[in-house]
């Protein structure tokens, strides 16, 4: 069985609409796969002062989830909308760790890239996620994450991986004040 237990307090700024935000959000984030197999799903966010709960798990040949937003049933095979799990290309359910919410999404991509991260150079596989807002990812060649953007309220979040936190975890940054997006010629096929 594989499971992970993520707790996280994120402060960070990014600019939107001619202004700085920022932002004080934190998370505490329980999964369990069995197989591949989503088998729970726990997570408490504080986001914007709200108080955000998702809990689901797997019952027979489906996946459900209590939310605060809501309660959310979909097929066995529902995985977590989460760049630490991206595998492969392909469409299928996925459950937000945020919200609850499943809908289907579909991967695409997978190219290989090098992309410029804090000044260094790094080859990557890049994938575009589309669910209910596109997302998209790149994986270094141990399939970790080392960057993912994503929109909200109609700004681009550009989350970087940093460096290891004391505890051995990711630390994840996220700016929006410039696009990291790969510039063209950096591509390597």
């Amino acid at each position: 069985m594989y499971s992970t237990h993520r707790e996280v307090q994120q402060d960070w700024m990014y600019h939107g609409a001619g202004q700085i935000n920022s932002c004080r959000d934190g998370f505490k984030r329980h999964r369990k796969l069995r197989n591949g197999r989503l088998i729970s799903l726990q997570s408490v966010i504080e986001k914007d002062s709200q108080h955000l709960e998702v809990h689901g798990e797997a019952q027979g040949d489906q996946f459900v989830v209590n939310a605060t937003a809501g309660s959310f049933t979909g097929p066995a095979a529902t995985a977590p909308c989460d760049p630490w799990v991206l595998k492969h290309t392909g469409e299928g359910a996925v459950v937000y760790p945020s919200t609850g919410k499943i809908t289907n999404a579909h991967v695409s991509g997978g190219d290989y890239q090098t992309i410029s991260v804090n000044g260094a150079l790094v080859p990557t596989r890049h994938f575009a996620v589309m669910g209910d807002n596109r997302e998209d990812v790149w994986l270094d060649k141990r399939g970790i994450p080392i960057m993912f953007r994503t929109v909200e309220d109609g700004t681009p979040i550009d989350f970087v991986l940093q460096e290891a936190e004391a505890g051995g975890g990711p630390a994840l940054v996220a700016a929006s004040e410039r696009s990291v997006l790969p510039r063209p010629g950096n591509a390597s096929k």
